[in-house]
């Protein structure tokens, strides 16, 4: 008896149970602004070879691939092409339907960041003090 219940119930009745994917975690959570990380996400009930599966950073997505029930993939968008960097929650999608988040909020910080710089300039003029600070990349 559960509930009140007897399992299984008398004919003509039956009951029916829906297993729901849920997750748990997301890493890394600090991201390049120019996209391209693997975001890994840990859960169960992913849907092993469906291809439904998609990674919501608030204005921008990315598909996501299911490699275990317990772990899906996606590949951060390259957020600063289009938006300051910034910090977004994520959202794990699957046709259309939010999966069960975990309690609280994910957030997925991405970080500005410069490639080069142009120098010939500085010394052109001479006797200019050209500074450049650190830009630490995630792990």
């Amino acid at each position: 008896t559960v509930g009140g219940y007897t399992v299984p119930p008398t004919p003509p009745y039956s009951l029916t149970f829906q297993f729901i994917a849920h997750w748990n975690a997301a890493s890394p959570t600090t991201l390049s602004a120019s996209g391209g990380a693997v975001i890994n996400v840990t859960g169960s009930g992913f849907a092993v070879g469906s291809l439904a599966y998609s990674c919501s950073f608030s204005k921008m997505s990315s598909a996501a691939v299911v490699v275990s029930p317990e772990l899906l993939t996606c590949v951060a968008p390259a957020w600063g092409s289009r938006y300051a960097a910034t910090s977004v929650s994520l959202q794990i999608i699957n046709a259309g339907e939010t999966v069960t988040p975990p309690t609280g909020v994910v957030a997925i910080t991405f970080l500005e960041e410069w490639t080069t710089a142009d120098l010939s300039w500085f010394f052109a003029l001479g006797g200019t003090t050209l500074s450049l600070s650190e830009t630490v990349t995630p792990p």
